[in-house]
């Protein structure tokens, strides 16, 4: 699992080997009401299906 963000929000990527590790993106995180150049954000993965993440709006300076 990886992060990356942009204006849309945080986005959450995924590969698998069964796959041939070909990212996915599993979700973006974004809140519609508040304004952001772009999204920052950590995660870490607590177990096969599940993932920690805090993320929050920035701006570029």
């Amino acid at each position: 699992m990886t992060s990356a963000a942009d204006s849309d929000g945080l986005h959450l990527l995924v590969a698998d080997s069964k796959n041939a590790y070909a990212w996915k993106t599993v979700t973006v995180l974004t809140e519609p009401q508040l304004p952001a150049d772009t999204w920052i954000g950590n995660s870490c993965v607590m177990d096969d299906h599940h993932a920690a993440v805090v993320y929050a709006p920035g701006a570029k300076p």
